[in-house]
């Protein structure tokens, strides 16, 4: 299963079931504009803890603010644990390997 599949699965069967109105919305965004994008090329249980680093860390360099940034590390983190569990796709988390880059001030929002 691609990654960008697996978005879409969580999306319908977790995002929209458990999260308000405007959570769906903000993840929706992020999936579409920057998860798909850049990580949907992915088999999930490809992905590894040096892809999602390098992921954060190009949005960092782009000048992507840090909430920005933050959004992205929260939705990759819910979305693969949600992977191993309950989903049981992957068997560990990848994204518990993973920090968040050290960030400049005064960038710019998404």
């Amino acid at each position: 299963m691609s990654f960008s599949d697996f978005l879409d699965f969580w999306y319908k069967e977790y995002v929209l079931l458990n999260c308000k109105y405007g959570t769906q919305k903000n993840y929706g965004k992020i999936i579409k504009n920057h998860l798909k994008q850049d990580l949907g090329k992915y088999k999930l249980k490809n992905l590894n803890p040096a892809i999602l680093q390098k992921f954060l860390n190009d949005k960092s360099k782009f000048g992507l603010s840090k909430n920005s940034i933050n959004n992205f590390y929260g939705v990759l983190s819910g979305a693969l644990k949600s992977a191993v569990y309950p989903f049981k796709f992957i068997k560990e988390n990848p994204m518990q390997y993973v920090h968040m880059p050290k960030m400049q001030e005064n960038k710019k929002m998404i």
